[in-house]
């Protein structure tokens, strides 16, 4: 957020930036602040900037004694390191939600995208703490989520049924699965 007020409040570098974007790419990318209350748009910022690290560089090169070369250098150091926490936190929860609000986001796509989410955050090079929050916070989903339902949608999906089941699970035997149908639908 602090590149994008950087470069709309210098109209010289903002210019400049234009300038190097037409001549590298043939049109220009407009640098979007995020919205408050909106974490998605965070995203979509910073990958904006991201996508036009090209033409920072290129700006370097092209203003080389402008002052403005050392504040760019700075902000393309910002950029770098919010890359990983963007790329490897933000970007799977982006593709949630955007998979679960979608005209086809059934049931069985929100539980997909929720145990997927879940798989993501198991990784241990990711930032532990926001690791630990995810979880919390899927846990939290998964209490207060109608759980029979979404068990019953595993298990009428052709392609999965029982498979994503331990063995020894009950819920591979056909006694359970009833019970649970009896709950939902009775």
């Amino acid at each position: 957020m602090e590149v994008v007020k950087w470069f709309n409040n210098h109209s010289h570098a903002l210019r400049m930036l234009h300038e190097v974007q037409q001549e590298k790419f043939g049109a220009t990318l407009a640098l979007i602040l995020p919205v408050l209350m909106c974490w998605m748009s965070h995203h979509f910022s910073v990958m904006w900037l991201l996508d036009l690290e090209l033409a920072f560089k290129k700006l370097m090169l092209s203003a080389a004694g402008d002052r403005t070369v050392v504040q760019v250098i700075n902000i393309l150091q910002k950029i770098r390191l919010k890359k990983y926490f963007i790329k490897y936190h933000l970007e799977p929860l982006v593709i949630a939600v955007n998979v679960t609000r979608s005209d086809s986001g059934c049931l069985d796509v929100v539980l997909g995208a929720l145990a997927n989410l879940y798989q993501t955050f198991m990784d241990p090079t990711l930032d532990q703490q926001v690791c630990a929050a995810v979880h919390a916070s899927l846990e939290k989903c998964w209490a207060k989520a109608d759980q029979p339902i979404f068990i019953l949608v595993t298990v009428f999906n052709p392609y999965i049924q029982t498979s994503c089941f331990a063995i020894s699970s009950p819920l591979q035997h056909f006694n359970h699965i009833w019970n649970l149908v009896q709950m939902a639908y009775v």
